[in-house]
């Protein structure tokens, strides 16, 4: 936001232009900004300025400061002077104050004003009013009943609170009077929000910023440039630290007091909670919140019930109140809700704050709330143990305790944490129990693998799995589970990972435990697809659906990576709706129960679902909520995954920078081992290939790819690799290496559509014979279709449109150029969309560009779709859509992908701004 371009403020922009067309008509206007600090009055009197400067009107402006409140007439003699450039005298503190000198005085200034005014047009304006000294704001409650004249604009700022009865009644007056004007900024909408603090890192951490701020651009601004905002974390930023406690300073000491009760005791908080909290008087309490509702500090929330203006204020006045009366305090609070019978999650925080060094009770609050805690939010449940554990002596044999905060760690995605305090848990357990043992050997294994240390965490789980007996069958199933995990993800998998996976799916069975029998059949899709079984591929996805389908989201909460992998095994054997059936819940329970762990598999496996039915840009906004969710988790493997899925999307998309960008952090991001270090090598080379043709990318492709024979590549994916190396040849012109590539892909003959087509597709590039290159085109073009990858199709068909215009058959070749770029037009693919319509060029067709088309397409919504498109400038979810609307899921998603295309934008923000601009 600058004092030019205001972001959100088009309405108030308006009536300011009004009132400087008012005033340089010869009539006077009064202009009454309001707003609590920080929502961007300043920022609305400094565009206003310019604005005036710009239409030749003379600008003054003055400031009132809590400092300065005792000089009278202080911030009004400072606007004459600055105006005329002479000493007021006649407004000097010294002169005699009774009614008729200050008549006098407010003559003297109104005179002043009409006599400035005569030549050009004058703008006199007064920030921050609530802090103006009385006699300034008395001559301005005379100035705004009787407003001098000429061509001439008073502007009045202040906070939200009570102004002088004269002057209140003044400003009543003048807008009743059609001289007024009064604007009240409020909090930016979500699309505004973002316009103001940029993309950011992704969709997620864009609205935990605006949820945070609350739309108050000041905290907008200032919170977008931490790492991850919170509304209680430490340290904030200096600007509104030094903001907020501004407002505090000017309190008096027992309002002060009452105030750190307050922020102690809670938000909301009662007026007797807070007096018990700060040892006070209940009398005294209730006078100073009348103070600190008169400031906009605190307000009103409800019977006997306030609660802070922002959870920020709130941080600001706990962290001023002294550290030792804000002990005493959380004692007090905590004594007071022992009393009350209040919940655990309540007096936890007390606990944590005045609990003592050994003291036993204030361990079991906490362990208690923890386990309170921990079913839907782990990150929750971690903070209650800590703070448990630091009470109890260092010596002391707590392992039980050690292994849950683990556990919770892990699910919670603070991976490396977890990993630490897993393996310490390891250790302490040697001479454990198997059961305890292997309670911690799970956690530690499972952070190990995510943060893509897979060699560590096969070690760990066979030299325990080395130690159990014959009757420890529910902790081998355990073990061995992970230890499948761990191989599917290691990228070395082969014939004894697939027994393996085979051998956990047999013992879960003998076990009984159905979520478990889910999740290893959830594996066995995946170990199929890594072995290239494409008979046991299919026949373990309907199992792994049945056996996922038959279960509650509570029995699937301790094992909700069933549903990672059975989403990532239908992805991969191209069911994509059932895919994004299981994806989606698996994401609601993740969410739900706080499993953060499991983001971005989830995130990154939906965005390729989308990626192939042609919906880019929910692709893309999902990719980018994948690398914000492997962003926080500092997992190296997961990055690699999630950069690697954005660079993918974004190449289809056309955003070549955004390609190149994530390639280049997905192959940094990865380690020397692991599936995914080597899918990030291969879409790195795409991404750098596009962004120029001339690159040398297809020897270090191959290298990545074990070789000619591409032996690190699971067997599915080896045609889209033969595919691109011989794109990468085709480039450079080498026909027969791109020949030979495009024939491995033929000798591999997959019965799926998609590979099927891929092989159509690369063998129409190299053919010599124009007849035989049509023929593969549209047969590629046709299998696309067959299982709905649309901008594949559509880039099949760009290719027919191409062939047919050579062979000299124009209309034809138009009618195919067409309907791909139409396609590409609903898809989203720019950079395709271009090509086809340069091809159509060249044939004497003309289409509008992208941004053109896009523009037109604004006109064309539905009904319903213009209803999806406004929830869905709220923020709000397909799901919650899809309730509010009373329409299927499916249904809701196919509006959303209808409504980005014709609004001509990539994400969903995008699409609140574009239809904002609609509007």
């Amino acid at each position: 936001m600058t004092a030019e371009v205001l972001v959100g403020r088009d309405a108030e922009r308006q009536v300011m232009a009004e009132v400087l067309e008012a005033a340089r008509r010869g009539r006077p206007a009064v202009l009454q900004v309001v707003g609590e600090p920080g929502i961007g009055k300043t920022r609305l009197l400094e565009s206003f300025h310019v604005m005036a400067a710009a239409a030749g009107f003379a600008v003054v402006t003055s400031r009132g400061t809590e400092f300065d409140r005792d000089v009278p007439c202080g911030a009004l003699t400072e606007l004459l002077e600055e105006l005329t450039g002479k000493q007021f005298a006649a407004l000097d503190p010294d002169d005699d104050t009774g009614a008729v000198e200050r008549h006098r005085k407010h003559r003297v200034v109104r005179e002043a004003l009409e006599s400035a005014a005569r030549f050009r047009g004058v703008v006199v304006s007064l920030d921050d009013a609530q802090w103006a000294d009385a006699g300034s704001l008395d001559c301005w409650a005379h100035l705004v009943r009787r407003p001098p004249r000429g061509p001439l604009v008073l502007v009045l700022a202040h906070r939200a609170v009570p102004l002088p009865v004269n002057l209140d009644a003044s400003l009543s007056d003048a807008h009743r009077a059609g001289v007024g004007h009064r604007l009240e900024p409020g909090p930016l909408d979500f699309a505004d929000a973002v316009e103001l603090i940029g993309p950011g890192r992704g969709p997620s951490w864009r609205r935990a910023v605006y949820e945070v701020s609350g739309g108050n651009p000041l905290y907008l601004e200032s919170l977008a440039r931490t790492a991850q905002p919170t509304a209680d974390a430490a340290p904030l930023p200096p600007t509104i630290r030094a903001a907020l406690r501004a407002e505090l300073d000017v309190l008096d000491e027992a309002t002060r007091v009452v105030a750190w009760a307050a922020a102690v005791a809670g938000d909301p908080f009662e007026p007797e909670l807070t007096a018990e909290t700060g040892g006070l008087p209940e009398h005294v309490v209730l006078d100073a919140l009348n103070a600190l509702c008169r400031c906009d500090l605190v307000r009103p929330a409800g019977p006997r019930r306030f609660r802070f203006r922002h959870p920020l204020v709130r941080q600001v006045v706990y962290e001023a109140a002294a550290p030792g009366w804000r002990l005493g305090a959380h004692e007090r609070a905590l004594a007071a809700l022992g009393r009350r019978g209040s919940p655990l999650a309540v007096r936890a925080h007390h606990v944590e704050q005045a609990g003592r060094f050994g003291d036993h009770d204030a361990v079991d609050t906490l362990v208690a709330a923890a386990a309170q805690a921990s079913a839907e939010s782990p990150a929750t449940a971690a903070h209650w143990l800590r703070a448990a554990l630091r009470l109890l002596p260092a010596n002391g044999s707590t392992p039980g305790l050690t292994v849950r905060l683990a556990e919770a760690l892990v699910r919670a995605g603070r991976l490396d944490e977890g990993l630490e305090v897993a393996t310490s848990a390891v250790r302490e357990l040697r001479t454990g129990s198997a059961a305890d043992r292997v309670r911690a050997v799970v956690p530690a294994a499972t952070a190990a693998r995510l943060l893509g240390h897979h060699a560590a965490a096969r070690e760990l789980l066979t030299d325990e799995l080395a130690r159990l007996g014959a009757d420890d069958r529910r902790e081998t199933v355990a073990l061995r589970l992970e230890l499948a995990a761990a191989s599917l993800m290691a990228g070395t998998f082969d014939a004894d990972g697939a027994a393996l996976v085979d051998l956990v799916v047999r013992e879960a069975v003998d076990l009984g435990d159905r979520p478990v029998i889910a999740a290893a059949r959830g594996m066995s899709v995946m170990a199929a697809f890594l072995t290239g079984d494409e008979e046991a591929m299919g026949r373990c996805a309907a199992e792994a659906a049945r056996a996922v389908d038959a279960l509650t989201d509570e029995e699937l909460t301790d094992r909700a990576d069933a549903l990672v992998w059975l989403g990532w095994g239908e992805l991969h054997h191209q069911r994509w709706d059932e895919a994004l059936r299981h994806l989606d819940r698996g994401l609601r329970l993740a969410r739900g129960t706080g499993q953060v762990h499991l983001l971005t598999y989830l995130l990154a496996a939906r965005a390729c679902a989308l990626r192939w039915q042609g919906r880019l840009v929910e692709a893309l906004d999902c990719a980018e909520d994948a690398v914000e969710a492997a962003t926080l988790s500092g997992s190296g493997e997961l990055s690699a995954m999630a950069h690697g899925t954005r660079c993918w999307i974004a190449l289809l998309v056309g955003d070549l920078d955004l390609a190149t960008r994530s390639g280049a952090a997905a192959v940094a991001a990865g380690h020397d081992v692991g599936w995914w270090r080597t899918i990030a090598r291969l879409l790195d080379g795409m991404a750098t290939l596009a962004a120029d043709p001339s690159a040398e990318v297809a020897d270090a492709v191959l290298d990545a790819g074990g070789g000619p024979a591409l032996s690190r590549v699971d067997p599915f994916s080896k045609p889209l690799w033969y595919a691109f190396l011989a794109a990468a040849e085709l480039a450079h012109g080498r026909v027969d290496r791109a020949k030979r590539w495009a024939d491995q892909i033929g000798a591999f003959a997959p019965s799926f559509p998609v590979h099927r087509a891929v092989a159509r597709l690369t063998a129409a590039h190299v053919a010599d014979d124009p007849d035989h290159a049509l023929e593969s085109a549209e047969e590629a073009a046709l299998a696309f279709e067959e299982c709905g990858a649309r901008v594949d199709a559509a880039e099949s068909r760009l290719l027919v449109g191409v062939l047919l215009a050579r062979s000299g058959r124009r209309d034809d070749a138009v009618k195919a150029l067409c309907g791909a770029a139409e396609e590409f037009l609903a898809c989203g693919a720019r950079r395709s969309h271009a090509q086809a319509v340069a091809e159509l060029r060249k044939l004497g067709r003309r289409l509008p560009s992208f941004e053109a088309a896009r523009r037109r397409g604004r006109q064309g919504l539905t009904a319903r779709e213009l209803d999806v498109a406004r929830l869905l400038a709220t923020g709000r979810t397909n799901r919650q859509i899809a309730d509010e609307l009373v329409i299927s899921l499916k249904t809701v998603e196919t509006h959303v992908t209808h409504v980005l295309a014709k609004l001509g934008v990539l994400s969903r923000t995008a699409a609140a701004v574009a239809l904002r601009d609609l509007d």
